[in-house]
This record gives C-alpha cells, sequence and structure tokens, in this order.
C-alpha cells in the first residue's frame, strides 16, 4: 500500500493503548523541540560561535 490511508476500527483495549502511544510520541517531539532550542540558544550564547566580520580566516599548520 503506497501512500495510502488505511482505516480500521479499535477496540476499547486497543484503543486505550494506542491513545497511550500517540501521546507518548507528541511528547517526545515536544521534548526534542525544546531540546533543540536549547542547543542553538546555547551555541548562540558562546562567544567563541560569534561570526566574524570580513569573511573565513585561514589557520596555518605551520
Amino acid at each position: 500500500m503506497a501512500a495510502r490511508t488505511v482505516c480500521r476500527w479499535l477496540g476499547a483495549d486497543q484503543a486505550a493503548d494506542y491513545g497511550s502511544w500517540v501521546a507518548n510520541d507528541r511528547r517526545l517531539h515536544e521534548l526534542v523541540a525544546r531540546l533543540e532550542a536549547i542547543g542553538i540558544a546555547a551555541l548562540e550564547a558562546d562567544p567563541r560561535s560569534q561570526r566574524r566580520t570580513g569573511g573565513r580566516t585561514s589557520v596555518s599548520s605551520t
């Protein structure tokens, strides 16, 4: 079944199980989004990651 929605009737016990799985999935996505935002904020607050004007600088290995 390529890219087709399938409708199934669930029993009460299945609906309760799947409902908690869906809630857990939503919570997981929320937590990952918050972690990404924290990581971005930490990177932007780090003075070593500030953008430099004048383009890239190269470091000589000698």
